[in-house]
This record gives C-alpha cells, structure tokens and sequence, in this order.
C-alpha cells in the first residue's frame, strides 16, 4: 500500500504480476496492479535498492510508479522521466529495503521490505467518507509505551469527538454519523504531533 497525502492518492495493491521480480545485483523490480482510492484499473512498478547488498552504494533507495493501465498515463512517479529499468534516486526516508537470497534447487530471489515505523503516523484507509459510512484509521507508532490521543474538529473548528488511551497498531471507525463537511483531525502522543483532513461527503 502507498499512500500520497498531499494528492489525497491512497493506493492499494491486489494482486502481483507473477514472473515479474527481477532482481540484479542490488536492485529488484516487480509489478502489479491495485485500486487507487478504491477504484480499479491501475498498475504499478516498484524499483528497489539494497544498499548493504554489494553495489547497492551503502544507502537504500526506492521508486514506485502507478500508471492508468487502459491509457498508460502516470499517475505518480516519485522517478519521472527514469527509465523503469534505471536505477531509483529517492533515498529510503525510513525503514529498510533487504533482498534475500533462497537457496533452493533452483535459483530464486525474494524481495522483502521491511518497514519501520520512526515516528507518529494515521493511515485514513477511505477519504472522502460517503454518505453514513464511518471513517477507518489505523495507528502507528515506534512508542508502545506512551498512549496515543486524537481529536476531531469541523471545519470552523468547533469539537466535534475525541478519543484516549490508544496505542500502535490501533485500529479505528469513527464518523459514521458526521455531517457533510470538512474536518481535522490533531493525532497526540508525548511530544509528536499529526495532523489530518477528512472528508465527509
């Protein structure tokens, strides 16, 4: 799953081209297609770098780009204009990108990401919310220790919910029952702050 805030671009992979990972030294690339904020008809194409692996420069770098599969129109490409089988430029800003080696009779290779969360992060898995259907977060954190709270405000600010004592990991439904509007959504826990827009239509 990818998801680009700024566009309001959630993207959701379902299913794996099968043959499609090539792996080459340090760099592995595979394609699929997905949904982007529910909706069908799209590809996409992850490039990655390994950097501890031999050749892979010492830093983790990664690319991901989803195109109209009917138009072939690109809809991101944190890459644009690199050659899908160039080597990506974005650093890896969190986490770790590994690429293993499977010994078997035959030759097969596995990419793994492994992603660490390193700070406060909401995931909204469906905005704009239509109609009397609830909004889903999901929570994630690098602090299990320290309990997370969030509250909701509309659009001129007036308090509108507010919930405690969550944690990492946490998932939540919440806004069922709001009007149309605009909301925002403040994510506490210790000193980290987030901040969120939703949609309610």
């Amino acid at each position: 799953e990818f998801q680009f805030q700024t566009g309001n671009l959630n993207f959701s992979s379902t299913s794996y081209a099968s043959g499609s990972l090539v792996v080459a030294g340090a760099q592995a690339i595979y394609k699929g297609v997905g949904t982007i904020n529910g909706v069908a008809g799209f590809s996409f194409m992850v490039s990655a770098i390994d950097g501890q692996v031999s050749g892979g420069g010492g830093v983790d770098k990664f690319r991901i780009k989803i195109w109209n599969t009917a138009s072939s129109v690109a809809v991101y490409d944190n890459n644009l204009g690199l050659d899908e089988n160039g080597i990506p430029t974005t650093v890896l800003g969190g986490g770790s990108i590994m690429i293993h080696q499977v010994a078997t009779k035959k030759a097969a290779v596995r990419l793994e990401p492994v992603i660490t969360v390193n700070e406060l992060d909401i995931k909204v898995l469906n905005n704009p919310s239509l109609g009397g259907s609830p909004f889903r977060l999901q929570l994630k954190s690098n602090d299990r220790n320290t309990a997370i709270s969030l509250r909701v405000v509309d659009g001129s600010g007036k308090p509108v919910e507010t919930r405690q004592g969550l944690s990492h990991g946490s998932q939540i439904e919440m806004g069922g029952n709001y009007i149309q509007g605009l909301y925002f959504v403040e994510v506490m826990q210790g000193n980290q702050r987030k901040m969120l827009k939703l949609v309610k239509q």
